[in-house]
């Protein structure tokens, strides 16, 4: 899932980006309001979401894009965005009070949101 300038875009393994479905539901996602600022990391969101950064990019045509896992820029500009606060909201339906949710090892994670083999 990317967000950008409110719009909800799918993008599939291989790339391939869509505009999402409104009644398509996520099971998790972690979205902010971008105000650039220094490249800093913190420490303690490792407890509350995937380790390390996590970002996604979207091409100019909206076409393409997905996970981002290594950088390299030769010109340019590049910003991050420090998030400060956190807002949880659980879904009050049955289907997710009655939903099992399984614990993933740190390994699984780190191969899925930062593409290294576990």
């Amino acid at each position: 899932m990317i967000v950008l300038d409110g719009k909800c875009y799918r993008a599939r393994n291989n790339g391939d980006v869509t505009h999402a479905e409104d009644e398509r539901g996520v099971p998790f996602a972690s979205v902010c309001h971008f105000h650039p600022h220094r490249f800093e990391e913190c420490e303690k969101m490792d407890t509350i979401n995937a380790a390390g950064w996590h970002m996604h990019f979207l091409s100019e045509d909206e076409k393409n894009g997905g996970h981002v896992f290594d950088i390299s820029l030769t010109s340019g500009n590049a910003s991050f965005c420090k998030i400060t606060s956190l807002e949880i909201r659980i879904p009050n339906s049955l289907a997710f009070d009655t939903y099992e949710l399984k614990s993933a090892s740190k390994e699984e994670i780190k191969s899925v949101e930062q593409g290294k083999n576990a």
